[in-house]
């Protein structure tokens, strides 16, 4: 069974999601549209997920609400992590997140081994 470590997928997401909502829209008349994508790389042997947003893109805020922690930490809890600016603005988030694999017998033991 294949499966990534739950809690640094379910932080990252969280981090990446509340970024694009906090900061994406600030001064902008009209709402905005944020996507998720989500898919396994076999090859690669990750889990990526990538936060598209149709915002301002990443800029510094001298009234930013947040701690200015997060970037840093999805960068602590993914394999990699890339930002890019789409054609039509906003920001990207590609994060990649790897893969266990939970063999049988270390399973029952209940340790997963990292590929």
């Amino acid at each position: 069974m294949v499966e990534p470590a739950a809690r640094d997928v379910e932080l990252g997401v969280s981090e990446a999601v509340t970024n694009a909502v906090l900061h994406a829209y600030t001064g902008r008349p009209r709402a905005g549209t944020i996507e998720l994508a989500v898919q396994v790389d076999v090859d690669g042997n990750a889990l990526v997920v990538e936060v598209t947003d149709d915002g301002s893109g990443l800029r510094p805020r001298d009234d930013s609400p947040g701690a200015g922690f997060g970037l840093g930490l999805i960068r602590r809890l993914t394999r990699t992590m890339t930002l890019t600016r789409p054609p039509d603005g906003g920001l990207s988030l590609r994060m990649a997140f790897p893969l266990a694999v939970r063999h049988a017998a270390a399973g029952r033991l209940g340790r997963d081994v990292a590929r």
